[in-house]
């Protein structure tokens, strides 16, 4: 029984081994047998492939691609470990490594059901993935590479690193059966500036994200679930690539297919400040958005909608206002509409655009407006007309100005009208457009230059270029060429023969005074910031302000980023300039390093005055052997220079100076220029002294008796000044104390005086102004005389603050036409911005026919006065204002027996108002003509012309004459000393044969 059992037992354990000898032998075969039953159980199909490799421990397969329904899954070859270690103790025991896995799904459509689902890992320990891609419906995603460890709780993965449209992409994560939690970071690319960081958390049956670009001040966070609700929020701060905008925009829907899609997001944001709300609306293939915009100074609207079955769409913008531009600019006036609607692929759209004033990157217009309109599609056409009333570049100034365009992209034109006074200028050119503008320019002229042949000229997003460009003017010409591609300069070529420089500077007006004749020419080539090449100018014959000077020679070489002269002089009548200069001009360098060296010899550099508006130089003799320099920001100078002129006047100062001496020579530190000069001014004198560095001016400047008269309507003259210029070229500080003299304000010439441009200026003022007498308001309706005390401050860019008070001395005001008598005025300044100052006036005038003195009463602030009218004795103001204007008051008019008083007083009144008048503007032009201070014409109740003059003798004697007009007319004569500024001495005398002498004791307001 025994050996029959031990028989048994071998011959099975005999079976065995030849059972497992069969089964390596075909291990293969029953491996891919297996393989398919496995996948037709799960559904799926499973395509031949390779198992290259069977041992204990591993499998190895190559090529092999499993299919279901909407989906299918490819490998290129795939390693599979065993770990019997982690088998027989019952743990995940399989290592698997993917490589160039393709995973493909179908796209579109709804779904309803869970998210996610994580299919049993048994026996997965852990999976390392390479080179994996996925994609939906075609489209396809390279994915990157990731590890991942499987256990019984589920699989976590790190080190994930994918690409999604050219977005790096990193994540770790886990994900077990209740879900997966992502986070990681992706960007920066092309789509995505900086980096975000990542967080994704996915259940059952939804979904959560978020993500944040802190770079860009960019954060969003939603939802998503299995019956594809989702919703979406977004905020921005403004960072980044949108400094401008902020806000935040949140959504909420349904489906995930556009053409399924019915959802909503809406958005509150601020764009440059200015508050805007928008919506995006979507319901079953069609989109709807609007947008509006508005502030204290624009409002602006956008709508539009689109289908996503038909192609169809269409969209309108509408804006009006007042619209920041780029560079500090501004568009004011704006008015604009833009509408367009498309139908698959053909789009139609037309606007117009008009503006009051434009202003941008020095270029300013007037008058603006646009006209345009175009289509796509199989015959796309476009045209359009802008036209500029005026338009102003720098000194150069054209209107009107009118540029055209119209035809296809494959053919159109390009037309450009701009009249100016020293020329028009004309452009026309035809070309086409494929990727880059080509065409040629068949008329070019403007300010005398015409072009004498048409030359091609080419266009694109890499560069440009044209050749044969040939001007003429008159007997001279000028020819260039210029390509620009890759960012260098390929080659610039420019030469001018016989040219009148009138045709280069009629242009610009601080030019303008420059002619004669040029021959010139210019290389260039290379980089941007490094171009390599040569200029040189020659001339025979300059003229400079009506100056002829004679030959010009100057010449350079540009190369490594500076500018080396080679040749620089010129000869004028009363002598020879010569000069050297380098300079660096690298772009970022601005100003860079640099030196410069005049030489010359009792020279008149008068002709100077050409180059200068508003200063004039009079035989101004330079004698100079100096050079200038500076390095690292340090200004240096070598030798020294001296220039004696005859006479210079500042015209917007109104300053006339006779003889000047200017002097320039190296400071005691070395560290600047050392800056002293002296000049007359008539009775008076000016003088300054300190020292002129690369940082800024350090200058001390002090005059006494200084006459001035300024276009503003402001003249005088200073009995003593002492003012300090310190801080940087930019925005220099002015600090000082002026006692003027003498002080006078045309109303007339301050109205009619140069308006400013408004824009604020960067200097910085501490200046105080003490008037003692003899300060006058005038205008068409009197002379009013003041004193006082003033002090003007200004910081950087901010406004001038004015602060102090104005008294009145004397003076006559004429309202309604009646001359009233100022009893007491003053202004004070609070220093208010812009500058509001407080009044108060009464003033009275005295009717000695009807004995009655009515008075006039002003307070408040200049902006918002209040006044009013009462009189002595008192009446109501229907009589008052009756006085002014007929002689009498209204119950005067009305009571019996008035018919022919009625008379009397309206000649009365006429004489009056005759008076008034030529007190007022015709007054104004005799006190100009004759140099008066105080003029003053009125009727007296014997209806004879009273006429006083009156004018200061000196600047402690004011003096006036009166006369009444007709025989025996009297005759009066006031003359004021002022012993202190509160005591004066007071002299009468008439014809009548009246005699008086007081001492008066003058404080506070009169």
């Amino acid at each position: 029984m025994m050996k029959a059992m031990l028989r048994a037992a071998a011959a099975a354990a005999l079976l065995a081994l030849l059972a497992a000898a069969a089964a390596w032998y075909y291990r293969v075969a029953l491996l891919e047998l297996a393989a398919a039953r496995w996948a037709a159980a799960a559904g799926a199909s499973l395509s031949p492939g390779s198992i290259t490799r069977v041992t204990l421990s591993e499998i190895r397969l190559a090529s092999f691609r499993t299919e279901m329904e909407g989906f299918s899954l490819s490998v290129s070859s795939a390693s599979l470990g065993i770990s019997w270690k982690d088998l027989l103790a019952g743990r995940h025991w399989l290592d698997a490594e993917v490589h160039a896995p393709a995973i493909s799904w179908s796209a579109g459509g709804t779904s309803s059901g869970a998210v996610f689902y994580l299919p049993p890992l048994y026996p997965l320990k852990s999976l390392s993935v390479t080179g994996a891609s996925a994609g939906a419906s075609g489209g396809r995603q390279v994915l990157g590479s990731f590890k991942a460890e499987a256990g019984p709780d589920g699989i976590s993965f790190s080190g994930a690193r994918f690409d999604v449209s050219g977005t790096p992409l990193s994540a770790d994560g886990s994900c077990s059966g209740a879900g997966c939690s992502f986070s990681g970071h992706a960007g920066p690319s092309a789509a995505l500036p900086g980096r975000a960081g990542l967080r994704v958390l996915v259940h059952p049956s939804s979904a959560t994200f978020s993500a944040l670009l802190p770079g860009e001040g960019l954060s969003v966070r939603g939802s998503a679930d299995a019956e594809e609700r989702w919703s979406l929020r977004l905020s921005l701060s403004g960072k980044g690539s949108f400094p401008w905008l902020s806000g935040q925009c949140a959504g909420d829907g349904k489906g995930y297919s556009l053409q399924e899609m019915k959802g909503r997001l809406s958005c509150l944001l601020r764009a440059a400040g200015i508050p805007v709300e928008a919506s995006l609306k979507a319901e079953k293939g069609e989109l709807a958005f609007s947008a509006g915009a508005s502030s204290a100074a624009a409002t602006a609207s956008l709508s539009g909608v689109y289908s996503l079955s038909s192609g169809r769409g269409e969209a309108s913008l509408v804006s009006s206002g007042d619209l920041a531009l780029p560079g500090e600019g501004m568009l004011k006036g704006l008015s604009l509409r833009v509408s367009a609607a498309g139908d698959g692929g053909r789009v139609s759209a037309s606007g117009s655009v008009s503006a009051v004033s434009a202003e941008a990157y020095g270029f300013s217009a007037e008058g603006l407006s646009l006209e345009a309109s175009g289509g796509s599609g199989e015959e796309a056409v476009f045209g359009g007309e802008l036209r500029l009333g005026r338009l102003k570049a720098g000194a150069a100034e054209f209107s009107p100005v009118t540029l055209r365009a119209s035809g296809r992209p494959e053919e159109h034109l390009l037309e450009l009208r701009a009249e100016a006074p020293a020329g028009d200028i004309r452009l026309s050119a035809s070309g086409s457009l494929a990727g880059a503008w080509e065409g040629e320019v068949s008329e070019l002229s403007g300010f005398g230059l015409r072009l004498t042949r048409p030359f091609p000229a080419r266009i694109s997003s890499g560069g440009g270029a044209f050749s044969g460009l040939s001007l003429a003017y008159g007997a001279g010409r000028l020819e260039a060429s210029a390509e620009y591609a890759g960012g260098r300069l390929v080659g610039l070529e420019a030469e001018a023969r016989g040219f009148d420089i009138a045709a280069a500077s009629a242009a610009f007006s601080h030019a303008a005074a420059l002619a004669g004749k040029l021959d010139a020419s210019l290389r260039l080539a290379g980089a941007y910031d490094s171009p390599e090449g040569e200029i040189s100018v020659r001339s025979d014959g300059i003229v400079a302000g009506g100056v002829r000077l004679g030959k010009l020679r100057a010449s350079a070489v540009l190369s490594a980023g500076r500018l080396e002269s080679r040749e620089a002089w010129l000869e004028t009548p009363g002598g020879r300039l010569e000069s050297s200069f380098s300079a660096e001009i690298s772009p970022g360098r601005f100003p860079g390093d640099y030196y410069f060296t005049v030489v010359s010899s009792d020279t008149d550099v008068g002709f100077l005055s050409a180059f200068t508006p508003g200063v004039e130089l009079r035989t101004a003799l330079l004698n100079a052997g100096i050079r200038i320099s500076r390095r690292d920001g340090a200004l240096g100078v070598d030798g020294g220079a001296s220039l004696s002129a005859a006479g210079l006047v500042f015209r917007g100062a109104g300053l006339k100076l006779s003889p000047v001496n200017l002097d320039l020579r190296r400071s005691a530190d070395g560290a600047g220029v050392a800056f002293s000069g002296f000049a007359g001014a008539g009775a008076g004198w000016l003088e300054a002294e300190g020292a002129l560095s690369a940082a800024g001016p350090a200058l001390r400047l002090k005059a006494a008796r200084v006459a001035f008269d300024s276009p503003y309507g402001l003249r005088g003259a200073a009995s003593r000044a002492d003012m300090r210029v310190s801080g940087s070229w930019e925005s220099p500080f002015y600090a000082g104390n002026f006692e003027l003299s003498e002080l006078r304000f045309d109303q007339e010439r301050w109205d009619k005086s140069p308006s400013s441009d408004g824009r604020p200026s960067a200097y910085g003022l501490d200046l105080s102004f003490s008037v003692p007498r003899n300060a006058w308001y005038r205008s068409e309706a009197g002379s009013i005389e003041g004193r006082g005390e003033i002090a003007v401050k200004k910081q950087g860019l901010g406004d001038a603050a004015v602060i102090g008070q104005v008294e009145s001395v004397r003076g006559t005001y004429s309202y309604l036409g009646k001359p009233f008598e100022v009893k007491a005025a003053r202004v004070n300044f609070a220093g208010r911005t812009p500058p509001d100052p407080g009044i108060y006036l009464l003033a009275a005038y005295e009717d000695r026919v009807n004995s009655i003195k009515v008075y006039f009463e002003a307070e408040g602030t200049m902006r918002y006065p209040k006044s009013r009218l009462y009189s002595e004795p008192p009446m109501e103001q229907r009589d008052i204002m009756s006085v002014m204007l007929t002689g009498r008051p209204l119950y005067a008019l009305y009571s019996n027996g008035a018919d022919s008083g009625q008379q009397g007083s309206s000649t009365v009144a006429a004489e009056q108002a005759l008076a008034g008048y030529l007190s007022g503007r015709a007054g104004l032009l005799v006190r100009d003509k004759l140099d008066l201070d105080m003029l003053n014409i009125r009727m007296t109740e014997e209806r004879r012309a009273d006429v006083t003059v009156g004018r200061y003798l000196t600047d402690d004697l004011f003096v006036s004459y009166g006369q009444t007009l007709g025989p025996r007319g009297e005759k009066r004569v006031n003359a004021e000393y002022s012993l202190t500024k509160h005591l004066s001495l007071e002299g009468k005398t008439s014809s009548e044969g009246r005699y008086s002498t007081d001492l008066l004791f003058k404080f506070g307001v009169r």
